[in-house]
């Protein structure tokens, strides 16, 4: 703890005693759980929004499916093709069981990273229609 007491003199010039810091450091741990906690569960809802816009652009006639990504095999990939390119999300190990039921996907990662811009869910209504519509009629595009 005297780490802490030393930060906090650098920063603030205030002395503590090892009391002290030792404090501050358990106070500091406490909120960095939960902090922690609050991110995790703010993923896992982002987790599951992804699969279900996967699941339902399947529905939809859309390619879609789940991965691996070489470099992070601990966290599967969920890939979806939209029209304006494909879109995908790592998702969290733990939440690895929201998976299940969606195909592996037959593509590959497009290269394209946090730089895509966020009009990738803008695309003609009509056009996605029309996909649904040949989906439904068992028609290829």
């Amino acid at each position: 703890m005297i780490e802490i007491a030393d930060k906090i003199y650098a920063a603030t010039g205030l002395t503590l005693g090892a009391e002290a810091a030792a404090k501050i450091g358990q106070m500091i741990q406490v909120e960095n759980e939960k902090l922690r906690a609050k991110a995790d569960s703010i993923y896992s809802e982002r987790n599951r929004l992804a699969v279900a816009f996967a699941r339902m652009a399947l529905a939809a006639g859309f390619k879609a499916g789940t991965g691996v990504d070489p470099d992070e095999t601990k966290w599967p990939v969920v890939y979806v093709e939209t029209p304006n390119g494909q879109v995908s999300w790592h998702i969290a190990s733990h939440d690895a069981d929201i998976l299940s039921g969606l195909p592996v996907y037959e593509g590959q990662w497009d290269g394209t990273y946090r730089a895509r811009k966020a009009d990738w869910c803008v695309w003609d209504q009509n056009e996605s229609l029309q996909v649904v519509a040949r989906a439904a009629l068992g028609e290829k595009e």
